[in-house]
């Protein structure tokens, strides 16, 4: 299982929740490959499309709305639109307000919308089904 996260801006890489959340993703997928991208969407996007490049996309991409550059809503999108990232489950993570996480993270192509803050445990049970329900389609 290959993992990015990129949630610059809203969870630094000091935040308990991002050790939290790393740490259940851990447990959940033994043996998964974490990459984090700390800086904003334009280097999220390179990472994944250096990934596909080299053979390995991956399996989950989570996604700060409010990353620099390009936001999350933005690469996800990206991602939606090029079938070759169809398995792929896409988390968005925001602050921004469940109600607007919910109606717009959707439409973008997200599969989990999560508002911070969060319980990372069942964040990554969300996720797991999510992962389940895209291995389906």
């Amino acid at each position: 299982m290959k993992i990015l996260i990129c949630l610059e801006g809203l969870m630094g890489d000091r935040s308990p929740h991002f050790q939290v959340l790393s740490d259940e993703l851990r447990s959940k997928y033994e043996g998964c490959e974490i990459r984090e991208v700390r800086s904003n969407g334009e280097e999220a996007f390179q990472s994944i499309w250096d990934a596909h490049d080299a053979g390995v996309d991956f399996d989950i991409v989570f996604l700060g709305v409010m990353i620099p550059k390009l936001n999350g809503w933005e690469v996800c999108k990206f991602m939606r639109d090029r079938a070759e990232h169809n398995a792929t489950t896409i988390v968005i993570v925001t602050a921004i307000g469940t109600k607007l996480n919910n109606n717009a993270s959707p439409l973008y192509g997200a599969d989990v919308c999560v508002d911070v803050p969060f319980d990372a445990q069942q964040v990554v049970e969300q996720v797991a089904e999510a992962v389940e329900n895209r291995k389906v389609q």
